[in-house]
């Protein structure tokens, strides 16, 4: 196993365990090993970077570190992906919304051989919906009504793909019932919302 493999895998490890207060010190860990399989000339190195700093709220850093990841040739689907987070949380909801579409239809000959359809990931397309009905709120007044309601629905398509996948995932559900809500489908909203309890 090449050294950056190694470096790499047990980064992640101390990334899985590591979270605030007294497990802090596992994403310190963390940054050093990732920053190791950066130095050794990898992009899976800054990549990783910016999942710790995300994970520890360091989303300045995470932004510098994707930057450095996109340019070292780092996976463009995950690059999208981990900006499309620190984008939300930074408030930029448009540029995630954009960011989280564009991991969605990624596709090219490479992933076509792995095999891999982002298409169908439901992590992503839950974060997309939770994007779009953030952005929603945004459409204040009457004025705005018609906006509203057209970024409601399309945060409602991203949940009822979730569900076409998966059809007990919380998330979805739960969201689901919000968004009707807010659409005034009380029917619909009922519905989500047992089924979030049910699941």
């Amino acid at each position: 196993q090449p050294v950056w493999e190694r470096w790499n895998d047990y980064g992640i490890g101390l990334l899985l365990e590591g979270n605030a207060g007294s497990e802090k010190g596992e994403l310190r860990q963390a940054e050093a090993a990732f920053a190791e399989v950066e130095r050794l000339g990898r992009p899976e190195g800054p990549l990783n970077l910016a999942r710790v700093y995300h994970k520890e709220g360091r989303l300045e850093d995470a932004v510098t570190a994707l930057g450095r990841a996109r340019t070292a040739g780092a996976a463009p689907w995950t690059v999208a992906w981990l900006t499309g987070l620190v984008n939300k949380e930074n408030g930029h909801l448009d540029e995630a919304i954009a960011n989280f579409e564009a991991a969605l239809g990624a596709t090219s000959p490479e992933l076509r051989a792995r095999g891999f359809d982002f298409s169908q990931d439901y992590e992503v397309l839950n974060e997309l919906g939770l994007a779009r009905f953030e952005r929603a709120k945004q459409e204040r007044g009457a004025a705005r009504s018609d906006a509203r309601a057209s970024v409601l629905r399309q945060a409602a398509e991203a949940f009822e793909r979730t569900l076409a996948i998966d059809t007990e995932n919380v998330t979805a559900h739960y969201a689901l019932g919000l968004v009707y809500g807010e659409l005034g489908d009380d029917a619909r909203a009922a519905q989500h919302r047992e089924a979030h309890l049910r699941y």
